[in-house]
């Protein structure tokens, strides 16, 4: 653990392999999928020098580039509406991601160097921002999920499936293509899916923990909340 805590880098690619001990009980895919479109924006137009930017100690970004990991690299950061936040709009809320982009602007700027550093940003104090702003909101939302899953669970039990049906309506607020409610038969089809997620063949969740990794992990998001 005491490279883990010595070296961001690996602290952040431990934690999205869902390795990091400390962040295990909130690993889900999306985290993966999220850190690749951030990567994927960092070294937009320049894929062949990956290896060497990332050897260099530290690097260096602008603060367009550094917010456009973001929003999207063509965002225009006053109109949330050209905004690309794939991975964050079921995390957090526009007001909440404007506030992330102000962090960001925050960050010290190199004052000196030469030309080629002048005004940009240490790249990994960009990126541990980012990551850490979006482990947050994953925690929060989890933590949602485990508070409804024990205000559902009636009898202390576990979660059954008219449990969950009543979840669906009533948190997740789940709708189908047509922006309907999920009908029973919907709502059975994705508990199978939840259930075949972690293995369990009893018919019952007997851990909020679980299950809500399990939600996150199939992409069942509850509405946003402004807190």
């Amino acid at each position: 653990m005491e490279l883990i805590d010595a070296e961001p880098r690996v602290k952040m690619f431990l934690t999205i392999l869902g390795l990091n001990k400390k962040m295990m009980h909130i690993y889900t895919r999306h985290n993966g999928d999220f850190w690749c479109t951030i990567l994927r924006r960092t070294f937009d137009g320049d894929l062949k020098a990956i290896k060497e930017r990332l050897d260099e100690a530290p690097d260096y970004i602008t603060p367009n580039v550094a917010k456009g990991l973001v929003v999207g690299l063509k965002a225009n950061f006053g109109d949330h509406d050209t905004w690309d936040t794939t991975y964050l709009s079921e995390l957090a809320t526009k007001e909440q991601i404007k506030a992330l982009l102000d962090k960001i602007d925050s960050i010290p700027k190199m004052e000196g160097g030469g030309a080629d550093v002048k005004g940009k940003m240490d790249l990994d104090h960009v990126w541990a921002m980012i990551f850490d702003q979006y482990m947050e909101w994953s925690s929060t939302v989890q933590q949602r999920i485990i508070d409804s899953y024990i205000a559902h669970d009636e009898d202390g039990q576990g979660l059954e499936l008219p449990e969950f049906t009543d979840m669906v309506h009533n948190f997740f607020q789940q709708k189908n293509k047509d922006a309907e409610p999920l009908s029973d038969k919907e709502i059975s089809h994705l508990w199978k899916h939840l259930v075949d997620k972690t293995g369990d063949d009893d018919g019952t969740f007997e851990d909020a923990s679980i299950f809500s990794m399990a939600a996150m992990q199939l992409g069942l998001w509850p509405p946003l909340s402004e807190d």
